[in-house]
């Protein structure tokens, strides 16, 4: 395993880091050790909680920086880097080359208004847009991308307080009236308008 460090706000520094991958990536890969780096996984992030009223543009942008330009940065370089690595293995090199995948950490904050996260629920969906387009732009040319929204413990505590038969999102999944007890989590795919909620409470709560 090796690390490889960077500002994931700053393009530059990104490339940067995406060259030294690709450089060690061959090089591993013409002495027989190593594995092609087919998967990225958007996991830094930052959230702060002050009333909507009390947070300053600087703090706005303390979130949006990680959670939104940051995986847009690392994204697009890793994109450019695979489909680099495709085209140089010929025709049908996809074949010979891991699927490309995706995957980065959202928020139960990007479907519902959470009180004091104005900067980071917007920061979140931010990202699921994002996804979308990501997945539908790329999804037909080797590399898919995903959301994962997880949540804290405490969720069934302010969701058994929301009216019963909220619904999230396209209407996938209501919440169940003993609130949620378990994860609430977004799922993508390469289509741009297949993206879903799926709220797992306790009890059956879950959409087809």
């Amino acid at each position: 395993m090796r690390a490889f460090e960077c500002d994931i706000t700053d393009e530059t520094s990104v490339a940067s880091a995406f060259e030294q991958i690709d450089r060690q990536s061959e090089s591993d890969a013409g002495s027989g050790a190593g594995a092609f780096p087919c998967i990225l996984v958007n996991a830094a992030g930052y959230v702060s909680v002050l009333p909507l009223e009390e947070t300053s543009q600087k703090e706005a942008m303390a979130n949006f920086l990680p959670n939104l330009l940051g995986p847009f940065n690392l994204s697009t370089a890793f994109f450019r880097m695979y489909r680099w690595r495709v085209d140089a293995a010929g025709v049908g090199g996809e074949g010979r080359v891991p699927p490309g995948r995706i995957v980065s950490i959202s928020s139960q904050a990007s479907h519902v208004a959470l009180d004091g996260h104005g900067a980071y629920c917007a920061s979140k969906a931010g990202l699921n847009g994002l996804t979308r387009c990501m997945a539908n732009e790329w999804g037909g040319r080797g590399v898919t991308a995903n959301t994962v929204s997880p949540t804290g413990e405490s969720l069934w505590m302010w969701c058994s307080e929301m009216p019963f038969g909220l619904i999230f999102d396209s209407g996938v999944d209501r919440v169940g009236k003993e609130g949620v007890g378990g994860r609430y989590e977004t799922t993508g795919s390469s289509s741009a308008d297949s993206d879903r909620a799926i709220c797992a409470a306790r009890g059956d709560c879950r959409g087809d």
